[in-house]
């Protein structure tokens, strides 16, 4: 059995929280410490003008940068997560920037019915973050997730890139980047998308191509 953060038995909870809690705060204060050693550049704020919430998507090997760049959220963000015990630091680091909601799931675990509460959340002024080629790949592949729920909310999809000048290669399936103290981030928000029945093909295309 895989335990998930919500099923840990009751004997093992006490020393899984501590670990959790422990971690999660350490991440946060990495991200926090990088954060005030960097540059950070905000490329097409103009584009977030559009609408109030927005549906952001940029590619998983982004995520360290990210965190590095949003130490903590002002609008309401609420975000799928993977469900498994692992990931209950990470978890904690998403309340710490200031993610209101974590629902959970991932493909093959409650990912359908995690969409569906993500589009409840949307319809009622939230954003979210999807990294349309998680959580396992290929990387740079755009899944039709983000189309759905683009079409399901009727949010608006805005396409990130992220630029660090200093970084450390992960040897994970995304290369997952993590921010190097007094580098250069840029933050770029693309033109937003609107996702429609017609549009639904060409709108991944042009998702993934502003995404680089």
């Amino acid at each position: 059995m895989s335990y998930r953060v919500d099923n840990i038995p009751f004997w093992l909870k006490p020393f899984y929280l501590i670990y959790s809690y422990v971690m999660g705060w350490f991440l946060y204060a990495l991200a926090w410490s990088v954060q005030q050693t960097c540059r950070i550049e905000f490329v097409g704020l103009e584009n977030l003008e559009s609408s109030p919430n927005h549906i952001f998507s940029a590619w998983h090997t982004y995520l360290g940068p990210y965190f590095s760049v949003f130490v903590k959220h002002e609008k309401p963000h609420a975000w799928i997560n993977h469900p498994l015990w692992f990931m209950k630091p990470i978890h904690i680091l998403l309340d710490k920037i200031g993610i209101q909601e974590i629902i959970l799931g991932s493909a093959g675990r409650g990912g359908k019915d995690a969409a569906d509460q993500l589009v409840t959340y949307l319809q009622k002024g939230y954003s979210t973050l999807i990294n349309p080629d998680g959580p396992a790949g290929p990387p740079r592949v755009l899944k039709k997730g983000v189309l759905h729920l683009a079409l399901a909310s009727g949010v608006t999809v805005i396409p990130m890139k992220i630029g660090v000048s200093h970084y450390l290669t992960l040897k994970t399936w995304d290369t997952k980047r993590i921010t190097l103290p007094f580098s250069k981030i840029t933050v770029v928000y693309e033109k937003p998308v609107r996702v429609t029945q017609e549009n639904f093909e060409n709108a991944g295309k042009v998702i993934a191509q502003a995404m680089g």
